[in-house]
């Protein structure tokens, strides 16, 4: 089964201009760094990176959003930011926790048992970790489930804990792809 894969780069101008193709490339890192020089540059009001794999046994594509960075004027109600920020997790750092391992294993033990590997190996491979993003709903559906309940326990939205738990999935990505391209972590 032959897999091809290329990032695409689209940006956004203004609040409410539409999504734009502006580049493709083939090396995720490049990919991420050039639509964070186009925000630095303020060329865009937006920029997202969309992972493309094609698989050539059923010809179709699965798209994945891996990087997405944005100026948008929203206005909160003052109350609703003095609300402190109710997370279990508030860095990467946290999901390496007892309990942030247990619940990860409880949230995708098919995942995990297809793959035959543990919380703590998904955490360290990139691999693992871009099959986790690929398989697209598992890993939206695992977070939404978090995020409904720690809701019950705050006052917090749902929407502003998933987009909370999404920015920290995505951190904790971040740090695992380099180290792979660094040799940081060896390939066994």
């Amino acid at each position: 089964m032959a897999k091809q894969v290329h990032f695409e780069i689209f940006s956004r101008r203004g609040s409410k201009g539409g999504w734009r193709l502006i580049d493709v490339k083939t090396d995720r890192e490049e990919a991420i760094d050039a639509a964070r020089e186009m925000m630095r540059d303020g060329g865009a009001t937006g920029v997202r990176v969309v992972k493309e794999t094609y698989d050539d046994e059923t010809g179709d594509f699965l798209s994945l959003k891996i990087f997405e960075d944005g100026r948008n004027k929203v206005k909160s109600k003052p109350a609703q930011e003095d609300v402190p920020h109710a997370l279990p997790c508030f860095k990467p750092d946290d999901l390496y926790s007892y309990h942030a391992r247990k619940t990860i294993a409880r949230l995708i033990p098919e995942f995990l048992a297809r793959n035959k590997i543990t919380v703590t190996e998904l955490g360290h491979r990139a691999d693992m970790l871009e099959k986790l993003e690929a398989t697209g709903m598992l890993l939206q559906h695992a977070i939404q489930k978090v995020a409904v309940a720690q809701a019950a326990s705050t006052t917090l939205p749902v929407q502003h804990i998933i987009k909370s738990l999404n920015a920290l999935t995505s951190k904790a990505f971040q740090r695992v792809y380099p180290d792979i391209s660094t040799g940081v972590v060896p390939n066994v």
